[in-house]
């Protein structure tokens, strides 16, 4: 359904959600999209880094593997990629176990021509989704990470309450690696 109504308005690139990927079928949807002229932009989600939904890490890691190479069958351009929320763990470790996730996977990411791109959001999503809430805390994760293929989800509706963001753009555009409205 949501393939045929971008089609009838006139767009080929649409952004896609996992969970509707997965109740469909992989690779009926993949099928889908290429018969329709339909390019993916993004996949999402991936992540949850932080074990907070009861998962080893090692299990978190190959579960993104597989997304990244589901995405590069899909021929996304990037993946999103959500920290998962703080758990148990103090706010530093929290980030150590992300920044070395990320480095895990950015050589895999870079070599399916994909950018995993690390969402922050509002506070209220902490519990469920992320404990990144702030665009700076987000930008010294992807300077630790320090990989290309590693960048940042911008967000219009989860970083628009950031002061001077208009302002902070070409201090950052570079590191954008997908822009979701």
């Amino acid at each position: 359904e949501d393939v045929v109504r971008y089609r009838l308005a006139g767009i080929d690139t649409m952004g896609v959600w996992l969970p509707k990927l997965l109740e469909y079928g992989e690779e009926r949807g993949l099928e889908w999209l290429i018969e329709n002229g339909m390019s993916v932009s993004t996949l999402s989600y991936a992540g949850g880094f932080t074990g907070a939904f009861g998962h080893e890490l090692d299990d978190v890691l190959e579960e993104t593997r597989d997304l990244i190479h589901l995405a590069g069958m899909l021929r996304a351009r990037s993946l999103v990629v959500v920290t998962g929320p703080i758990n148990n763990h103090i706010t530093k470790h929290a980030t150590r176990l992300v920044i070395d996730s990320l480095k895990q996977l950015a050589d895999e990411a870079a070599d399916n021509d994909l950018t995993l791109s690390l969402m922050p959001m509002r506070k209220v999503f902490c519990r469920d989704w992320t404990f990144l809430h702030r665009l700076d805390e987000t930008l010294a994760i992807l300077d630790r990470v320090n990989h290309p293929a590693v960048q940042l989800a911008f967000d219009i509706y989860h970083l628009w309450p950031e002061k001077g963001l208009l302002q902070r753009l070409p201090e950052f555009v570079s590191r954008i690696g997908v822009v979701q409205v």
